[in-house]
């Protein structure tokens, strides 16, 4: 007589208690094609979801979520009035009639942008994301070439270029830098006292330095910095930092007055809020956010992507311009 073991090809492990939680709540979001709100999650789960305190569960659920969606589970979360009462969690599925279509000619258009995009600055994620929207029609992708690799010669270039940046900083030596804002023909030789050097990610560096012409503190994207010098002397004076200069959101950006806004947001969705918010200060009590800006554009353009976020925002004047911001995106839109 053979052993279990030798019965099956795969000796089988047990399921932990929180695979059997989300497998439970897979289950149950199948059998409800118009979607589960929370508390109609807890009802039926209630073994799983029974903590006395309705936002530990909330943060659990919403933790179980994201983990289905990294196994490739598409769930929408629906807000079905603006109080929340009945938002519902549901399985997205894919409906044919509903997948996007293109005109040869928009297809043309989208390829021409694609193309001027990545001659500008190449990004592996466009050019993969390019290859998925013309598999279909191979004869308008655009012709993409990968980026040059660059001779031992270039990248020692660019090391020492670093090197210059770091050893300045650290001396507290001026430089002299070529620095261009779009293309590198436009580049311009300023003369600067660097102050720090800030990592906004895995790409994006910023040089925070004092301009020595226009006496005032400015970031300086190191990538488009092409060369820097020391010069002669030191530095104009001691240049304190504050918070606001290791701030690089756009939200800090001087376009006009500062201005204090508070948002009422959506208990399950307020960590995409505070994600975008990042680094920019800000205070949180209960789902309520209160930060100041003095550049409404960013906030717009989140609102506008991610609308299942925020219920209520305490300034009457904002709430009117980003009707605005809203009715030129459509007509923009229609004009295309």
């Amino acid at each position: 007589m053979q052993s279990q073991s030798d019965d099956l090809p795969i000796n089988p492990s047990q399921i932990n208690e929180t695979e059997e939680r989300l497998l439970v709540l897979l289950l149950n979001l199948l059998k409800a094609p118009k979607g589960l709100d929370f508390h109609q999650i807890r009802s039926r789960m209630k073994s799983y979801y029974s903590n006395p305190t309705i936002e530990s569960d909330q943060k659990k659920l919403q933790r179980d979520i994201q983990e289905l969606e990294k196994q490739g589970v598409k769930i929408r979360f629906l807000k079905e009035n603006a109080y929340g009462d009945y938002n519902v969690y549901r399985i997205e599925d894919y409906e044919p009639d509903r997948e996007l279509s293109l005109s040869e000619e928009e297809m043309e258009t989208l390829s021409l942008l694609i193309l001027k995009e990545l001659n500008k600055n190449f990004q592996l994620e466009l050019f993969t994301a390019s290859q998925k929207i013309f598999k279909k029609n191979l004869n308008l992708f655009p012709k993409i070439s990968k980026p040059r690799i660059l001779s031992p010669a270039e990248i020692e270039e660019k090391e020492n270029l670093l090197l210059n940046i770091f050893t300045a900083v650290k001396n507290k030596n001026p430089l002299r830098i070529l620095y261009f804002k779009s293309e590198p023909d436009d580049a311009v030789e300023k003369d600067i006292d660097p102050i720090h050097v800030l990592k906004r990610n895995s790409i994006d560096s910023y040089l925070l330095a004092y301009d020595r012409k226009e006496r005032k503190k400015k970031r300086y994207l190191i990538p488009k910095i092409l060369r820097a010098t020391e010069i002669n002397g030191e530095f104009l004076k001691d240049h304190k930092t504050t918070d606001s200069d290791f701030n690089y959101h756009q939200l800090s950006f001087p376009v006009r007055e500062e201005e204090e806004l508070v948002l009422e947001c959506e208990p399950n969705q307020i960590y995409k809020l505070k994600n975008f918010l990042y680094p920019h200060p800000f205070t949180q009590d209960g789902n309520r956010i209160t930060l100041k800006v003095t550049n409404r554009a960013p906030l717009f353009n989140f609102l506008w992507k991610e609308n299942d976020v925020v219920l209520r925002i305490s300034s009457s004047e904002f709430l009117g311009e980003f009707k605005n911001y809203l009715e030129d995106l459509k007509s923009g839109l229609n004009s295309g």
